[in-house]
């Protein structure tokens, strides 16, 4: 179910329109691969929604996305 959700607004948005968005739904996406622990999903999620940071040069959210990566390596 949620992951439907994260789906859809990762297929309902542009990166020109909506990156906040899609920093979100990928950023979701990485946290329920996470949980599930299927890290290597997680890193591939991640690592996309750190690249919409950096679109938008949004540090705060690129410090988080790198935690999280290193979080997910960790385990």
């Amino acid at each position: 179910m949620a992951q439907d959700f994260f789906y859809r607004i990762i297929e309902s948005c542009s990166a020109e329109e909506s990156p906040q968005l899609l920093e979100d739904g990928y950023q979701g996406l990485g946290s329920l691969y996470f949980h599930i622990g299927d890290y290597e999903k997680a890193l591939e999620f991640y690592t996309q929604s750190l690249k919409y940071c950096r679109l938008r040069e949004y540090l705060p959210g690129m410090v988080k996305n790198l935690c999280l990566i290193s979080q997910t390596y960790i385990e």
